[in-house]
């Protein structure tokens, strides 16, 4: 088991460790654990470092590393949607649906940092899903975002992009249909023919 003046880390499995550490709730100090899988020690060691600045340190001294997806949906997001259903602010209903919306937002960018997220790569997503999902997916992960950034993390900016959101192929293009004049002697003879 390694100790520091942070918490402890200790190895559970390949790849699965279990970290520890105290927080002061206002009261007094309260402890708690935390198992990360599939984890690397660094990863581990990262995360206990993470936690330790966000409880100990002064709001103006703290530097708070960007969160993954899964880290913001779990450790702040998810709380905050339970707490609102809780309260009555929120229908469980529509918890139900971000959590639906979250399913696909972790299929793809549960591993990623909030910060280092690619404009293209976020667009080239977006469009591979259907339109409602879509839009509603993109709408949760701008609440992860505005979540992160009340959580005082900075340098997220794929979400000031305006992107495009697939539509619906049954919708009626709005384009007109311009024919070359090779096309237009081509439709000719085909409808000739078919008299």
């Amino acid at each position: 088991m390694t100790r520091s003046s942070w918490g402890t880390k200790t190895k559970i499995a390949k790849n699965k460790w279990r970290i520890r550490w105290c927080e002061w709730d206002g009261l007094n100090r309260v402890r708690r654990s935390k198992t990360l899988y599939p984890c690397t020690s660094r990863e581990a060691d990262d995360e206990l470092r993470r936690l330790w600045q966000l409880h100990h340190l002064p709001p103006n001294e703290r530097v708070i590393p960007c969160p993954t997806f899964s880290q913001c949906w779990y450790e702040w997001y998810l709380p905050e949607l339970n707490a609102r259903v809780n309260s009555g602010e929120l229908s469980d209903n529509t918890r139900k649906v971000y959590l639906t919306q979250w399913s696909h937002i972790e299929k793809r960018w549960e591993k990623i940092a909030l910060d280092k997220v690619d404009v293209n790569e976020y667009q080239l997503w977006l469009k591979t899903l259907k339109p409602s999902v879509a839009k509603l997916s993109n709408i949760t992960v701008g609440n992860l975002v505005t979540c992160a950034k009340l959580h005082g993390v900075k340098g997220i900016t794929f979400k000031d992009v305006a992107y495009k959101m697939p539509k619906n192929d049954k919708t009626p293009s709005t384009e007109l249909e311009v024919y070359t004049l090779p096309e237009l002697h081509q439709l000719l003879k085909e409808v000739e023919g078919k008299r």
